[in-house]
């Protein structure tokens, strides 16, 4: 068994622009091929690492529009680890949780572009 531990893990997809929810083609591909490696590990391991998809927002804009964003920013990741890195759909659950959880402040440009994200969670 892997000595790994995935629950206090997670991976940080992309940041965005503003209102920007589908320029997935400047996914970091050292961050995608490592949590490809991750849930292939856990494949070939015997278990079957599923994950949240979790898209993120600054505070710009209305609540419910950031919650439509966010998870369309998660469903833009999920269509490229499927079609590019061959991850099992049903492995991969979207969530938009919109401007809740920012990792920066919301005051400035550089804090509303760190929360501008997605992050791939463990859900076991």
């Amino acid at each position: 068994k892997s000595s790994l531990n995935i629950s206090s893990c997670y991976c940080l997809i992309k940041r965005w622009d503003t209102s920007d929810a589908l320029s997935i083609h400047t996914v970091s591909g050292g961050v995608v091929l490592i949590c490809k490696f991750v849930m292939d590990r856990y494949r070939l391991g015997g278990w079957s690492l599923k994950l949240l998809v979790v898209g993120h927002t600054d505070n710009v804009g209305t609540l419910s529009s950031n919650m439509e964003l966010s998870k369309r920013r998660a469903d833009a990741v999920i269509s490229v680890l499927v079609s590019q890195y061959t991850i099992d759909r049903n492995r991969l659950s979207p969530v938009g949780v919109s401007f809740a959880s920012p990792i920066a402040p919301n005051s400035n440009d550089e804090g509303r572009a760190k929360n501008r994200r997605v992050e791939l969670v463990p859900n076991s």
